[in-house]
Formats: structure tokens, C-alpha cells, sequence
């Protein structure tokens, strides 16, 4: 794996987001969305989202104070959830006060500091990942550094701690949840609890596991052992159960077979990324969508769902229609990336502060090294 200096991210890490958030949005299109109980659905929904929890891990850093987590995590995921959203609840209550409709903003204010994906708006769905992942590096943190600071009768301990909360987790997964203070008329019949807490048992510990395998994904190579415990597992379960995940509806099979399917299947995406990795502009595509992915993550839905229906209501032929809508909504998330890393006071209000000391960091880099060629290449 490729390792960018500027930023000691590993680029076959960020090529494997780039498969996952092109997973993502091919698992929203109707092509799959509208067969639930097709075999392409349990695929893809086996594994990617416990793909981004597990990658969330190879990054968590128990050196750093929990003060210093919640800022920067916070920043780089609370930020452009509230922003993204802000902005649209202003859009949606101007354009009510033009037709001349009655505005509400309580309701919906409410609903988005919510924050689960049954009281987000419509076409946002997808944008419950962002708070609920901030809970889950918390409360992986805390773990990790417990971990860091337990010799080997305490690993043990809280190995079987987080084993026992995940399969509890899993045990009593409810997706009719609901807080006897959230009355349906705001929040809806079960939106589960606030930023998705619930899901906490069943999300973070892919965090954690992220971050005790860190050193061996990071430096994964596609061996025999690997392909065994990733695409030879993840293809043998699929032909042999109906086992998957979903996370937004709170369904989790089976506590071992969908734990499996989960890490074969980021296991087969890694190893599928460091193959891409090692061509260059193939690698370096994925590698673009996986630093986009937040964005693309954010804005994909309500692009997608917006075009699907105008596509559908002219008569355009079902696959064709799905293919453009999937295009459109990684090039809208790829656009609007570009367009805050490109202007970055107005893309201070939804891209992490650390992207884009990357991207500058990266382009004086870049000048430095013009810069030295020309003296170097400059007649005696």
C-alpha cells in the first residue's frame, strides 16, 4: 500500500472509501433498493456500512485526549451534518413562504438535532451516519484506551465486555423503538434513539476491531490467507444463508453469520483495493471518491431521487435510468467536494478543517517542488 507523506494516510485505505461510497449509491438505487429481498440487496448490505466503522477505527488515537476527540470529531462530522441540513430547512421555508404555505420550525428543527434517520428529511436519510458515527468513535475511544491501558488478564475482560454488549446488542435490536417523550406526531412511530444510540452495541465495536487490526490492514497484501478469510468467506456464506445488516432499519440477522459476512466483505474490499492501488490512475480515481465520500455521502439521495422520478415519469428504460442516477449522484458529491476544497471559507462550513489543510498542504508541496526542478533545470 501506497502511503501519501503528507497526510500518513495509507492510499489503499482511501480507495477502499471509494469503493464503499460507490457501493453506497448503487445500494440506493432502485435497481436495488426496489428488491429488498433480492440477492444484490443482502450483498451489498452485508458489509458497507460496517466498512466505514471498521476504516473509522484504523484512525482512532488513544494519545490524543477525549477534549481533542470530540473537537475534532465533531468538526469533521457534526458540522456538516447541522450545516448541510440548516441549509436546507432555510431553502425549505423560503421557498414555503413563497407559495404562500404555513412555515414550521420548531418541528423540524427538532427533528434534525434528533438526528436518527426516521426524523431526518426526506432525501437526507443517509446523513443519520454522521452524529451516529460520532458516538461510535467516542465510545470506542474510551474502550481503545482502556485497552492501551490494560495488561493481559484486563484485555480479557474487556474483550468479553465488548463481545458480550455486541451479541446483546444484536439480541435486542428493536426497530420499533421508541422514548415515551417523543411524541409521534414530531418524531415519528419508532425513530429509535437520539443519533441512532441505540445501534451503539452493534457499531462500535467495528470501531474497535478497526483499531486493533490496524497494523494488519494497513500492510494487508492479497495472500492466499487473506483471500480465504475475505472473498472466499464473504462468496461461501452468501450461496449458503440470507443472512445481512441494515443498520437504518435496524435488522441484524444473525449475531455470528453477519458479523462474518461483515468482515469478509471488508476484508474482500481491501484486498480488491490494494490490487487498484497498483494502477495508477484507476487507484487514483478511487482514491479521489473515498476523500470525497463524506460530501458524496451527504448530497447523493436527494440528487439521485430528484432525477430518478423525472427520469422515470419521461419513460426512460428502468437500468438506464438507475445508471444516471448513480453517475449523477457520485459526480454531485465529487462537484460539491471540489467546489469546498476550491473555496474553502465557504467550504469551512461542511469539509473537515483537516481536508483541507491537506489539500493546502498538498499543493505547497507541489509548488515547492516546481519550484526546485526550475532551479535545478536553470542555466549556469
Amino acid at each position: 500500500m501506497r502511503e501519501n507523506s503528507s497526510t500518513q494516510r495509507n492510499r489503499s485505505v482511501d480507495v477502499a472509501k471509494g469503493l464503499g461510497i460507490t457501493l453506497v449509491v448503487f445500494g440506493h438505487s432502485m435497481y436495488v433498493m426496489g428488491n429488498m429481498a433480492g440477492e444484490m440487496f443482502r450483498v451489498i448490505w452485508s458489509f458497507h456500512m460496517p466498512l466505514f466503522f471498521l476504516l473509522g477505527g484504523l484512525f482512532v488515537r488513544t494519545s490524543h485526549s477525549m477534549l481533542h476527540v470530540v473537537k475534532s470529531r465533531a468538526n469533521g462530522l457534526l458540522k456538516p451534518y447541522f450545516a448541510v441540513l440548516a441549509i436546507y430547512t432555510i431553502l425549505a421555508t423560503l421557498a414555503a413562504l413563497a407559495r404562500g404555505k404555513p412555515i414550521e420550525i420548531a418541528r423540524p428543527v427538532a427533528r434534525i438535532v434528533y438526528g436518527s434517520g426516521a426524523t431526518i428529511p426526506v432525501g437526507w436519510g443517509p446523513l443519520w451516519f454522521l452524529p451516529h458515527m460520532f458516538l461510535a468513535i467516542l465510545c470506542a475511544t474510551v474502550w481503545c484506551k482502556l485497552w492501551d491501558g490494560s495488561k493481559n488478564s484486563g484485555r480479557v475482560a474487556l474483550v468479553v465486555t465488548l463481545g458480550v454488549a455486541w451479541y446483546l446488542g444484536v439480541l435486542y435490536l428493536d426497530p420499533h423503538m421508541a422514548l415515551p417523550w417523543t411524541p409521534e406526531s414530531w418524531f415519528g412511530k419508532n425513530p429509535g434513539l437520539p443519533w441512532g444510540a441505540d445501534l451503539l452495541p452493534v457499531t462500535a465495536p467495528f470501531v474497535a476491531v478497526g483499531y486493533l487490526l490496524r497494523d494488519r490492514l494497513l500492510h494487508l497484501r492479497p495472500t492466499p490467507a487473506w483471500l480465504l478469510i475475505g472473498p472466499a468467506t464473504f462468496v461461501l456464506l452468501h450461496l449458503t444463508s440470507d443472512h445481512y445488516l441494515d443498520y437504518h432499519a435496524r435488522i441484524y440477522t444473525s449475531f455470528v453469520v453477519s458479523t462474518l459476512l461483515a468482515f469478509s466483505g471488508v476484508v474482500s474490499v481491501l484486498c480488491i483495493a490494494v490490487v487498484m492501488d497498483s494502477f495508477d490512475r484507476l487507484g487514483a480515481f478511487f482514491e479521489y471518491l473515498g476523500k470525497a465520500s463524506l460530501v458524496i455521502l451527504m448530497v447523493h439521495s436527494i440528487f439521485t431521487a430528484v432525477l430518478y422520478w423525472k427520469l422515470f415519469s419521461s419513460g426512460v428504460e428502468f437500468h438506464l435510468a438507475n445508471v444516471m442516477c448513480i453517475v449523477l449522484g457520485i459526480s454531485a458529491g465529487v462537484l460539491v467536494y471540489a467546489f469546498g476544497m476550491r473555496y474553502p471559507r465557504i467550504g469551512l462550513f461542511y469539509l473537515p478543517i483537516a481536508a483541507q489543510q491537506s489539500a493546502r498542504g498538498s499543493k505547497a508541496n507541489e509548488t515547492l517542488s516546481i519550484l526546485k526542478n526550475k532551479i535545478q533545470n536553470r542555466p549556469p
